[in-house]
């Protein structure tokens, strides 16, 4: 086929959607310019499966002291499976399966929040699916007033959810409580 060609096909249409994509993830993911980018690609079928979210937290916050942020943080996601089982009479036997982890990185910030984007692709339509975010031993957080401790905390720790074709989850939102030392 030519280059230009409007097949969606060509190796000229897929590197438009991938340079797209690129640029989607320059920005500050929201779900409408998620659908903005979905209606602009010719590949949809490529990226179906395919869940973007992202974890953020004020700016106002202490700063984060690990060298890439996304080092803070773990990303687990499971599913469930149910099984057969004929131990003892056939009666069904339900697991929690682990998935690969999505992909994370620091995410583009803008003048409220420093973020972390993840990306995981090729889930199964209408299975339920559960992404829990936790900190890693990493996580350490710069004290701006040494007479305030605190903890910090991740809300939602976890959240369940399907897709369809391409999905974009609410961000996960860091918290911090300040007590007086």
């Amino acid at each position: 086929m030519a280059t230009g060609s409007s097949d969606p096909h060509t190796d000229a249409a897929l590197a438009r959607d991938m340079m797209s994509l690129n640029t989607l993830l320059a920005r500050p993911l929201s779900g409408t310019l998620l659908d903005e980018w979905k209606g602009s690609i010719k590949n949809l079928h490529i990226f179906k499966g395919t869940v973007f979210g992202s974890i953020r937290w004020l700016k106002t916050m202490d700063p984060l002291l690990t060298p890439k942020h996304a080092d803070a943080f773990e990303l687990r996601l499971t599913h469930t499976e149910t099984y057969p089982s004929y131990e003892g009479g056939l009666h069904w036997v339900t697991i929690v399966a682990p998935d690969l982890p999505p992909s994370k990185w620091d995410g583009p910030d803008h003048d409220e929040y420093y973020r972390v984007t993840f990306m995981t692709s090729r889930l199964v339509a209408q299975r339920i699916y559960f992404l829990d975010v936790s900190f890693t031993a990493q996580a350490r957080w710069e004290s701006r007033n040494p007479l305030l401790g605190g903890f910090h905390w991740i809300e939602p720790p976890g959240r369940e959810f399907s897709v369809d074709d391409i999905s974009f989850l609410d961000p996960f939102e860091v918290k911090h409580r300040i007590w007086p030392i």
